[in-house]
């Protein structure tokens, strides 16, 4: 049995195809624009340039350039950003509607009229059937002449502070601490924050009495954003007197009321407080959380054994070295001398070893009582570590009825009155 071999016309259907597509209406561009926003900027003002291309449903933008501008403009124009495409209807036709958008300020003013133009490639998609080819064309097209205008800013009302900042900012200061005495550190710090351009702006910090106020200069911290400042500046009250510290003020131009204006901080004021005698700590005291009691003790203990061992191997390990050296040098012209000089000379080093450590070591105290070593001489000090009575102790210096020691290789203070009568060592 024989099957008949379909046919099928391939051949005709494609050029159909084909001749269809072509007969399809082709891409179309229906316009553009270019503007600016705000319309009529200030120098120094930022503002958006923005460009919307109208063309046929289903088109897309790409390679896009934007000429026609000066090369001489004093503008400072970024990047065309792309914007999501919107299809809208205008006309009774389905249109997309691409927009760009580039953010820029005027260096100067000026009035200029552009005849900007635009070049892209117009991507169209075509479909027939099953069938979907794409086509794509290179456009040039110029868009409507553009009035372009960088307003200077106004000179009635200009304070004389005022230092080219545009925008509308805030400032906010503090001082730390504001309970003090004569003599202390205080710290005051000023931010500065908003929106717009600030240039090399900064907030002008008061300037204080010197009478009553030592000062020191202000430093910038680094702050994230190139409209945010953050400073701060080291004050020194020198007296009583010395209740308030004056207003922070910072002068700038706010675009939308077309006006200018000044946000302040403070004034900031001081409370003097008065201390005792006797409640003065002679340094301060460190905010360390102190080990246990037991813990410090083990440590301490530990430590001492350690020292002690130590002085007991030293003079032993230093003569062994210096007879073997001894010995190396004389024993290859003396075999049988060598051996007697490297015995002597061991001998020799560990005992001038050991003289120079008991030397060193000085005159012990022993402690008459339990003791706290001091990290200053005053009971208000911070305590290093306790000493059991008993404890040899060396002096290092006194000052009025405390002396500075050293014990189980830690240096402190401890009252005179704790000492035993010196025992040599």
């Amino acid at each position: 049995m024989r099957f008949a071999r379909p046919r099928f016309i391939c051949r005709p259907l494609v050029l159909a195809t084909v001749l269809l597509a072509g007969l399809l209406p082709a891409a179309e561009f229906h316009g553009g624009s270019l503007t600016l926003d705000p319309p009529r900027p200030f120098v120094n003002q930022s503002f958006s340039l923005r460009l919307e291309l109208v063309v046929s449903a289903g088109c897309e933008i790409r390679n896009i350039q934007l000429g026609g501008l000066p090369a001489d403009l004093p503008l400072e124009l970024g990047e065309l950003v792309t914007q999501p495409a919107v299809r809208e209807v205008r006309d009774g036709q389905s249109v997309d509607v691409h927009r760009f958008r580039s953010e820029g300020r005027a260096r100067t003013a000026f009035t200029i009229t552009l005849s900007p133009w635009v070049q892209f490639v117009l991507v169209e998609r075509r479909t027939s059937g099953f069938f979907s080819s794409w086509n794509s064309s290179q456009q040039r097209l110029r868009l409507p002449s553009t009035a372009l205008t960088a307003r200077e800013l106004p000179a009635a009302n200009r304070p004389d502070d005022f230092t080219g900042a545009i925008g509308r900012f805030e400032l906010r200061g503090r001082i730390e601490p504001d309970v003090v005495m004569p003599q202390d550190i205080v710290n005051l710090t000023v931010e500065l924050g908003g929106e717009g351009f600030l240039g090399d702006a900064r907030p002008a910090l008061p300037a204080l009495d010197a009478r009553l106020f030592k000062v020191y200069p202000a430093a910038e911290q680094p702050a994230a954003g190139t409209t945010r400042r953050v400073l701060s500046q080291v004050i020194i009250p020198q007296t009583t007197q010395a209740v308030s510290v004056a207003a922070v003020r910072f002068t700038y131009f706010d675009p939308v009321e077309e006006r200018y204006r000044t946000t302040t901080a403070g004034p900031f004021q001081l409370t003097f407080t008065t201390r005792q005698p006797s409640d003065a700590p002679a340094v301060r005291q460190l905010a360390l959380a102190p080990a246990a009691e037991e813990d410090r003790g083990e440590e301490q203990d530990i430590n001492a054994s350690m020292h002690r061992e130590i002085r007991r191997l030293l003079p032993a390990a230093i003569g062994l070295l210096a007879g073997l050296a001894a010995l190396a040098a004389i024993r290859p012209t003396h075999k049988r001398l060598a051996i007697v000089a490297g015995l002597l000379v061991c001998l020799g080093a560990a005992w001038g070893v050991r003289l120079a450590l008991d030397r060193g070591a000085g005159i012990q105290h022993p402690l008459a009582q339990t003791v706290r070593l001091r990290l200053a001489p005053g009971q208000r000090a911070g305590t290093i570590v306790e000493l059991p009575s008993g404890t040899p102790v060396q002096l290092l210096e006194r000052s009025g009825a405390w002396m500075r020691v050293e014990a189980r290789g830690r240096r402190g203070w401890i009252q005179e009155a704790a000492l035993r009568a010196p025992s040599a060592q």
